[in-house]
C-alpha cells in the first residue's frame, strides 16, 4: 500500500510539474487572452451598470502582449499620470464605445481617440482633447446613458459613438442599469439535479472561471477544442444571430435605430453634432474566422448574410436623420491587401486596425468640423 500511495504521488508530482513547464511555456511563447476579473479596473456604477475605474495606473495583459493603462478623474484612458491635469483645449470631441474603443490590446498612443486627436492637433496647430468613455460590455443603451453624464458634466464640439456590429444590436431599451460586476462568475456548488445542464452550471463552469483567469496553458487548450465544446455548450462564444436571414426586418433593427436616434437627441439639445461609426467583425472581414465560427457552431453558410447589420441599419439610420459611418468596405480592402487589422489571442482592432479606422473619420471630422476648425487656428 505504501509503495503504490508513493507511486501515485510521484505521478501526480510528474504531472504537476509538466503541468507547470507548460504553463510557463505558453505564457513566455503563446500568451493566450486571459478573462481580467480586476475590480481594481472596472466598478459598479449606479447609471451605466459598470464603468471603468478612475485615476488608475496598472498593466494588464488581454493576450497580445502587457499594456499600460491610465485613467484621469472621469475614468477616461490617458498616457501618464500626469496628463490628468489638462490645459485649455480648442476642440474637444467625446467618444462613446466598448470594448472596441477601450482597446486593452494596444497602447493608448494607438487607439482610435488618441490617434485622431494627434492627428487633428498636428494638421491644424490646436489642442485638442478626445475624451475615450468606454467600457467592455456596453452597448447602445450604456452608451446612452453615459453621454447624459458626460454631457452634463463638459461642453463639447463633436460626439462618437462607436458601436460593434456583432453584439451591438438590441432587442430593448433600458431606462436604468442595476450596478452590478461586468464579469459574471459562477459560484462552484453542489448540483441540484442529475442533469447535464445542472452539471455543467454547478462545477464546470466554476471551474472553467477560475482557470480562465489564470492559465494561459488552459485557454490554449480550450481554444483548440472550440469545436467539441461549441457541440456541447461549453463555450461562450456565439455565432451572433443578426447575421441569420431570418432576422431580416426583425424588431432589432428598429429599437437600436430608436436608441441611438435618443442619443443623437442628447447631443442637438447642446447643439453638438454627431455621427455613428459602425465597427466590423473580424468574421465579416477575414473568411477564416468566418469559416472557423461557422464549423463550431454548425451554422448553414447560405442561412447566413454578413451585409445584412449593415444594410439594415444603414436604412434605417438615414430615414431617422443619422449619418452612419460604416467601415467594414475600407477594413476588408486592407486586409486583403495583406494587412491584419485584427489581433491573434485577442480578435479586436490590433494598432494596425485602430490607424485604419482613424485615418477614415479624420476626413469626416474635419469636414463636419470646418468652421470652428478654422476659426481656432493658432
Amino acid at each position: 500500500m505504501r509503495r503504490t500511495l508513493l507511486n501515485v504521488a510521484l505521478v501526480l508530482a510528474s504531472v504537476a510539474v509538466g503541468l507547470l513547464a507548460m504553463e510557463l511555456i505558453v505564457r513566455v511563447l503563446l500568451p493566450q487572452q486571459l478573462i481580467l476579473v480586476r475590480p481594481d479596473i472596472w466598478r459598479p456604477d449606479d447609471t451605466t451598470g459598470w464603468r471603468r475605474c478612475e485615476n488608475i495606473d496598472t498593466r494588464v495583459n488581454w493576450g497580445e502582449g502587457s499594456v499600460r493603462l491610465v485613467t484621469d478623474a472621469d475614468g477616461y484612458r490617458i498616457d501618464r499620470p500626469e496628463n490628468r491635469v489638462r490645459g485649455r483645449a480648442d476642440l474637444s470631441i467625446l467618444m462613446v464605445g466598448d470594448s472596441f474603443l477601450e482597446a486593452l490590446a494596444v497602447e493608448n498612443a494607438s487607439t482610435i481617440p488618441r490617434l485622431i486627436a494627434d492627428s487633428l492637433a498636428a494638421r491644424h496647430g490646436i489642442a485638442v482633447r478626445v475624451d475615450n468613455s468606454s467600457s467592455g460590455g456596453w452597448d447602445p443603451n450604456h452608451y446612452r446613458l453615459e453621454v447624459e453624464r458626460a454631457l452634463s458634466k463638459r461642453e463639447y464640439d463633436l460626439g462618437v459613438v462607436f458601436f460593434y456590429v456583432a453584439n451591438d444590436i438590441v432587442d430593448a431599451k433600458l431606462d436604468s442599469i442595476a450596478p452590478r460586476s461586468p464579469s459574471v462568475r459562477h459560484p462552484l456548488r453542489f448540483p441540484r439535479r442529475l442533469e447535464w445542464r445542472e452539471l455543467v452550471n454547478s462545477v464546470l463552469y466554476p471551474i472553467n472561471d477560475a482557470l480562465e483567469t489564470r492559465s494561459h496553458l488552459f485557454v490554449l487548450l480550450r481554444k483548440s477544442s472550440t469545436d467539441l465544446r461549441a457541440r456541447v455548450g461549453l463555450t461562450p462564444f456565439y455565432f451572433p444571430a443578426v447575421f441569420k436571414k431570418s432576422k431580416a426586418g426583425a424588431p432589432m433593427w428598429d429599437v437600436t435605430t430608436s436608441v441611438f436616434g435618443e442619443i443623437e437627441k442628447e447631443f442637438s439639445a447642446r447643439s453638438i453634432p454627431v455621427f455613428f461609426v459602425l465597427l466590423p467583425s473580424i468574421y465579416q472581414v477575414d473568411e477564416a474566422s468566418l469559416e472557423s465560427y461557422l464549423k463550431w457552431f454548425d451554422v448553414d453558410r447560405s442561412a447566413i448574410d454578413l451585409e445584412q447589420p449593415n444594410r439594415e441599419l444603414a436604412a434605417r439610420f438615414a430615414a431617422a436623420g443619422l449619418e452612419l459611418i460604416d467601415p467594414a468596405a475600407r477594413v476588408r480592402e486592407i486586409e486583403r491587401g495583406g494587412a491584419k487589422l485584427y489581433g491573434t489571442a485577442d480578435t479586436h482592432f490590433n494598432e494596425k486596425g485602430h490607424r485604419a479606422v482613424a485615418e477614415l473619420l479624420v476626413p469626416k471630422i474635419e469636414k463636419q468640423l470646418a468652421g470652428s476648425l478654422e476659426g481656432r487656428k493658432r
